[in-house]
This record gives C-alpha cells, sequence and structure tokens, in this order.
C-alpha cells in the first residue's frame, strides 16, 4: 500500500494517500440502497476505573447524552394500560408496552416535506388510506415486573381529548426512559440523537450474562443476517438494519475491544462473543440500527448509480449520481408532487446527473434536479457546504453546460469529454451559482471528487489524459508535479471565489492513475485515493 497526501497551501508537498484498486467498480451499483445509522448500546452499570468501583449513577454520566429530539410522553389514560410511555422516532412511533417494544411505521408521501399544499391536495391527502406497518421486538425472558423510570422532563405539556371531554391533561414528556431490571441485572436505557434518531443503552452490571437478552421480532416480512453479519429486519416499504455490534469492556477506564456478532434463530436475535470476555468487568454492545430505501420509479428499467453522499445538520441526505429515464412527477407520480423538482425538472438523454435530497428517515424526498446536457452526463462527487447552505459537485460531460451566476473559470469543452464542477443551493436544489469545466484536450477526462471549504471555496480531484493548458485559463499553478506523464494522471485543483485557482497539480506517473476519493483534514491537509497500474513510475514516498 502506497501513502501520499497534499497540504492545500502554496508550498506542496507528497506525503499521504491511500491506493485502493477497483473502488469505482465496487460503488456503481444498479440502485440506491442508503443506510442512516443510530446506535443501540449495551452499557453495563459497574465499571471499574482505577481500583475504585463505579456506582450505576456514576457510570450513567459516561454513557451519552440524550439530544432530546424525541419527546417521550408519559400515559395518563390517553393510550391502552399496557403502554408506559411513548414518542415518534425515526423509524416511526414507538410505544413500550408490558412485554415489548411496538412500533408503527409508515409510508410517507411528498407532500408530507413541508410544501405547501393546495385545498385539493389536503382533501386527497386526507382521503388516501395510509399505508402503515406494525411491528414489535418482544424481549423474551424478560422481568414481568421491571419498572419505568423518566429523566429529563421537557417543558412542554400535552392534552388529548376525546369528544368534548379530556381524555388526559396536563402530559408530561421526557428526554429519556429507563426500563429497570428488564433482565436479571440489566437495565435498558432509551433516548435520542440527532433527527429523532432513538438509541438504546443496555446497562449490564458486572458479571451479569448479556446471552439473556433475547430479541424477538414480530410482524416482519423477513429476518435475516445479511452477507457482512449485519442482522436485517424487511418491512412492507422499509428496511431496518442492526450492523454488526461494536463491543468493547472498560478496563481502568479504558475500552478494550471485544469481537461480538449477532445470533439468528428463527425470529429472535441475540449476541455472541467472538473473542474471550472478562467478566470482572463491564461490557458495551454497541449495534447501529439503520434505515433502508430504494430509488427505483416503479420502473424495472431504471438503472441509478449512486456515488456520493452528504449529511446537513438535520440529518438529510444529500444524494448524488446517474440516471436513465425520466422519473414520472406530479399527481400520482413517483415525484409528488412536481415542484420538488428544483433547478432542472427534465431529462435529457442516455445518462443524465441527479441530485436529490431525503428527509432524515429516508421516507420523503424534499427536493431533487437533474444536472446534464443533451448528450451523456455522469455526476461522481457531492460535498456540502460547512454552513450547509450550498452543494457542489462533479462529473463529466460531453456536452455544453449551462452557466451559473458567476463565470467559470473554464467556459469551452476541450474535446469530446471534459470534467465539470457545478454549484446549487442545498435548499431546493433549485438556484444554480456556477459551473465550469475541468479538463483539457484527452477524450476522456472526468473529475470524481469535491470538497467544499467555504460557500465558494472547494478543492476538486479527478484524472486527465491530455495535457492541460498553461495559457488561460492556466490549470498548473503551484504544483507538486508541474508536468503531465502520459496516460491517465491524477489532477487535483483548489479554487476559491469559485473560479481562482490557488494550486493545480498532477500525481501520478506513465501509468494509468485513477483518482476516486479526496478528504481535507483540520489542517488543510488532502488525503486522496485511487489505484495505479504501474507502481515503478508512480511517485514514491
Amino acid at each position: 500500500m502506497v501513502k501520499f497526501s497534499l497540504r492545500t497551501n502554496s508550498s506542496l508537498s507528497l506525503k499521504t494517500i491511500y491506493m485502493r484498486k477497483n473502488f469505482s467498480a465496487l460503488t456503481r451499483q444498479l440502485f440506491c440502497f442508503l443506510l442512516l445509522a443510530f446506535s443501540i448500546a449495551v452499557q453495563p452499570v459497574q465499571a471499574k476505573v482505577g481500583d475504585k468501583p463505579v456506582s450505576k449513577e456514576q457510570m450513567k454520566q459516561l454513557v451519552k447524552e440524550t439530544n432530546n429530539t424525541i419527546s417521550f410522553i408519559e400515559n395518563k389514560g390517553q393510550w391502552d394500560a399496557d403502554v408506559k410511555v411513548a414518542g415518534n422516532t425515526n423509524i416511526g412511533n414507538m410505544y413500550i408496552k408490558n412485554d415489548h417494544i411496538h412500533f408503527l411505521s409508515f409510508k410517507e408521501d411528498a407532500h408530507e416535506a413541508g410544501e405547501e399544499e393546495t385545498a385539493e391536495e389536503e382533501e386527497a391527502e386526507a382521503n388516501e388510506p395510509k399505508q402503515v406497518h406494525g411491528w414489535g421486538i418482544y424481549l423474551d425472558g424478560s422481568n414481568p415486573n421491571y419498572t419505568v423510570s423518566k429523566e429529563k422532563e421537557l417543558p412542554t405539556k400535552y392534552n388529548y381529548f376525546i369528544g368534548k371531554d379530556y381524555n388526559a391533561s396536563d402530559v408530561s414528556a421526557f428526554g429519556e426512559v429507563t426500563m429497570n431490571d428488564i433482565y436479571k441485572g440489566i437495565d435498558l436505557r432509551i433516548y435520542s440523537q440527532q433527527s429523532h434518531v432513538m438509541e438504546f443503552d443496555w446497562l449490564v452490571n458486572a458479571g451479569s450474562d448479556f446471552r439473556n437478552i433475547k430479541m424477538r421480532f414480530k410482524g416482519q416480512q423477513g429476518l435475516r443476517l445479511d452477507e457482512n453479519g449485519n442482522l436485517s429486519v424487511k418491512l412492507n416499504f422499509d428496511e431496518v438494519k442492526f450492523d454488526i455490534p461494536e463491543a468493547y469492556q472498560v478496563i481502568n477506564g479504558k475500552k478494550v475491544l471485544i469481537k461480538m456478532a449477532f445470533d439468528v434463530n428463527g425470529e429472535v436475535a441475540s449476541f455472541k462473543a467472538i473473542s474471550k470476555i472478562d467478566e470482572r468487568y463491564d461490557l458495551v454492545i454497541d449495534p447501529s440500527l439503520k434505515w433502508g430505501t430504494f430509488f427505483e420509479n416503479n420502473d424495472d428499467n431504471f438503472d441509478e448509480y449512486l456515488f456520493a453522499v452528504d449529511l446537513d445538520n438535520q440529518g438529510n441526505v444529500y444524494c448524488g449520481g446517474n440516471i436513465n429515464v425520466q422519473l414520472t412527477s406530479g399527481a400520482g407520480g413517483y415525484i409528488n408532487p412536481a415542484s420538488l423538482f428544483g433547478y432542472d425538472a427534465t431529462y435529457n438523454t442516455n445518462v443524465d446527473g441527479i441530485i436529490y435530497k431525503l428527509r432524515f428517515d429516508g421516507k420523503v424526498i424534499l427536493a431533487i434536479t437533474y444536472f446534464g446536457t443533451t448528450v451523456n452526463d455522469r455526476l461522481y462527487g457531492l460535498s456540502l457546504s460547512p454552513d450547509k447552505s450550498t452543494v457542489f459537485f462533479c462529473g463529466l460531460t460531453a456536452g455544453t453546460l449551462p452557466t451559473g451566476s458567476t463565470a467559470a473559470f473554464d467556459g469551452t469543452i476541450s474535446t469530446s469529454t471534459d470534467g465539470f464542477v457545478g454549484v446549487l443551493d442545498a435548499a431546493a436544489l433549485s438556484n444554480l451559482q456556477y459551473t465550469s469545466y475541468i479538463g483539457g484536450n484527452g477524450n476522456s477526462d472526468e473529475m470524481s471528487s469535491i470538497r467544499a471549504l467555504s460557500n465558494n471555496s472547494f478543492v476538486v480531484g479527478g484524472h486527465v489524459n491530455a495535457a492541460l493548458t498553461t495559457a488561460a485559463p492556466n490549470y498548473i499553478l503551484n504544483a507538486y508535479d508541474a508536468t503531465y506523464s502520459g496516460s491517465d494522471e491524477m489532477y487535483i485543483a483548489k479554487f476559491t471565489g469559485f473560479n481562482t485557482l490557488v494550486f493545480g497539480t498532477y500525481i501520478g506517473g506513465t501509468g494509468i492513475d485513477l483518482l476516486n476519493d479526496i478528504q481535507i483534514f483540520s489542517d488543510g491537509a488532502i488525503a486522496f485515493s485511487g489505484e495505479s497500474d504501474n507502481a515503478t513510475s508512480f511517485p514514491a514516498l
């Protein structure tokens, strides 16, 4: 493995790059399958720090703080008597009942993305039946006499009505709840992280047996371990996944990693230890619960390649890739309402780039746009600005780019295909701020990765297969390597003010050198990954 890196200032040095073969082939799938994680932690209640045991209350100070994005509401008669508390989570409504945790997951329409609706649309939506999937996690062998404690009371109060009478009034909500002694020596703490993401901490006394935890799934369409060992729960219109659990013990205040896995027997999932556990100390088992969704237009001929994702501060997901069909839109269409389309609502031909914004729970498209010309266009990289107000993207095109509100660094396509960069507003994907070609006289130049540094500054990388111009526009500036070596060669550039080149450099030898991804460190260094077929000529450390 060869390692290199670059600094973003004018004094460039070759330092660290991670080379990986066939990265592109692994990422170019025929569907868009997204996974967003939220954690389910198993946290013991009596760790040792140094030689002193840690009390249960002290141990709770070591677990993650709730972000209070879910209000866990107490039951004062507004629900059935077996409901302890309820909350609205990222995977649906949740009800903690006597012997299980029950979920109602809803399939939502694009109307619910916060768009303004007409009276006709509101009436039609009210008359449309909701698709609901009820399912539950039953805790086999659990203590039927467990108690529930509620902590971090929130200021909001709730009132519930039936007809003209109160059903319940002055109902309190809390930031977290704990199912105490749900198994012998084990508590279950439930709280929230960002974007209504619900988390669990299993609080297990040192010496207690984590194998007593048995989660029986009921109401799902399937329960299995996937090829990577993750636990997959198939619902009617969603998929929920639990990652392979990360596990460690707290020994003398430090984490000692423990290798663990899921064990599935029919509908029951539990944990098993692959490496040795020291029963004198506490154990943390931390699988991650995810949602998953397909983006497929209800069309057997649909191919959509997802290449890049990024998240905003609310957990909404920005996706970039390519598409080969016109998406149906409007009433009854795949994109409904049609106003969700931002900058470009028209599929041009063959392959277009596409960018879309999914709500944090994956159930609603908030905004979507094509990006392309009248010939083939491919989008490979996407990045949000630090303040999440702007979307930067890049790829390759064979056509005439639309122009943004800022003049391009390079406004002329050089040959059959050039790389490109583009910038849109993040809110509605409707305001095209900037486009520019990035390429030379080669016939297959492309930009494969981009990272935003500010609202108008970015680093972009890809490869070119002919020398870039050094006249206007000058692509080579403050370069680590100013000489094109032949064949395909990596190219990395930094721009400010959209179109001012800070540096531009080749990276590579005489072979085929392709760049797949770049990342920016806090000190300005650039890490980049790719592949080379000539290790002899590739730059050495």
